[in-house]
């Protein structure tokens, strides 16, 4: 019996024995693998954020308002016809050697220079020369230029602004840009709200030191002893100088990038400045006698969407009257002490500033009884009328609000016998 079991085991280690018995068929079912369950993973993740970027294009294309039936504005000297924004059909812009699109892209068989504007630029390297030779100060670092604090010189300390050499270059591009601030600002040295120009070298130039931006001052502004009253004065310092770009050889001039960081607070009064982003337009030589002189219109890269206008959200033409939309953005900031849109991220505010909706203002200020207030709120809201042709010149805002604040100051002032 022993043998015989020695004898199996011997067979079975072999191999040799039977085979089992098969299987029933497993009817469970089968779940796809790990790599294709993480390839639709990837594959989700990629469509969900196109699609929402598609309804958002729709959104913005159904919201959108129609603009002006003519646009005059395209390639060839032709005018191309549109009811909207989307529908205008552009021509592709020339780039550059290095690939980027000129600022602005505009049409030269149709547009051309006023007569006598702009005017030949000279530059004034003699001044940036007298400069002391002491150590200058850092004030900071711009997306463009970097400010330093200089001695004594034109009555007093001023700021010299040289080109950053960490990102920038010493082209024509860059040069166009700070020849369009120094163009404007120098035309502007008479307004009491723009920034002065002391003198413009190459990339260089020297400005008037300023005590801080509008960024700055709003949480000074809290502890003045009437703060509506002093938000009002600032408004109609920020209104006027608007209206004194605006009134550059007969609207020649747009600023483009109104935002608090570019009002600077000098001895109390609010100054415009940094214009190299800004536009000289040009004139529509293809207009009737009437409108002869008519300006023309521009496109450009939209910035940051919290302080830019509607039309340049659609990239629609544009005309002076961004800056007026900019201006209510600006006097919202100086109202409530935040950005408008408030902590929207940009992707938000664009779409919505695409389809015309302002930034909210609180109902308790909107209904306050404050004159100070009332008049900042409908200021504001005048500003950001959705369509360009419904806002009002600059001018006739900074008109209103100046009187308003001067109104309220006379009646602050103390009684005297």
């Amino acid at each position: 019996k022993s043998d015989r079991r020695r004898f199996e085991f011997a067979l079975g280690s072999m191999g040799t024995e039977p085979p089992p018995a098969p299987r029933p068929p497993d009817r469970r079912p089968k779940w796809p693998s790990r790599r294709l369950l993480g390839r639709l993973l990837l594959l989700a993740a990629l469509v969900v954020p196109a699609a929402t970027y598609v309804r958002m294009y729709a959104r913005i294309e159904t919201y959108a308002p129609p603009v002006p039936r003519t646009v005059y504005h395209g390639s060839g000297g032709v005018r191309h016809d549109a009811t909207r924004g989307r529908s205008i059909e552009f021509a592709p812009p020339a780039r550059d050697g290095g690939g980027r699109v000129p600022d602005p892209v505009q049409d030269s068989a149709v547009c051309a220079p006023s007569r006598g504007w702009p005017p030949p630029l000279r530059s004034t390297c003699n001044g940036l020369h007298e400069i002391p030779p002491e150590d200058p100060e850092l004030l900071g670092r711009g997306g463009w230029r970097i400010a330093w604090r200089v001695g004594a010189g034109h009555g007093g300390t001023v700021v010299l602004k040289t080109l950053r050499w960490d990102g920038q270059k010493f082209d024509k591009y860059t040069y166009g840009r700070h020849r369009k601030d120094a163009v404007i600002s120098e035309r502007l040295t008479s307004s009491p709200y723009v920034v002065d120009i002391f003198g413009f070298c190459g990339q260089s130039v020297l400005n008037e030191l300023a005590d801080g931006t509008l960024t700055g001052a709003v949480e000074e502004i809290e502890k003045s002893t009437d703060p509506m009253l002093r938000k009002l004065q600032l408004a109609a310092d920020v209104a006027a100088g608007v209206a004194h770009v605006h009134g550059i050889s007969g609207g020649a001039a747009v600023h483009a990038d109104l935002k608090p960081d570019n009002v600077a607070v000098v001895d109390g009064t609010a100054k415009l400045l940094d214009f190299n982003a800004g536009e000289l337009l040009l004139r529509d030589t293809t207009a009737e006698e009437k409108e002869e002189g008519r300006p023309c219109t521009f496109r450009r890269q939209m910035f940051s969407p919290h302080y830019r206008s509607p039309e340049e959200a659609r990239g629609h033409p544009l005309t002076q009257k961004i800056d007026v939309y900019s201006l209510g953005s600006v006097l919202h900031f100086l109202l409530l002490g935040t950005r408008p849109y408030g902590k929207m991220k940009r992707r938000d505010a664009a779409a919505t500033l695409a389809r015309g909706i302002p930034p909210e203002l609180p109902q308790d200020l909107v209904r306050a009884a404050d004159p100070a207030a009332a008049a900042l709120v409908d200021a504001i809201e005048r500003c950001h009328a959705p369509h360009p042709r419904d806002r009002p010149p600059a001018r006739e805002i900074a008109d209103a609000l100046g009187a308003a604040a001067a109104a309220l100051d006379e009646q602050a002032r103390p009684e005297h016998p």
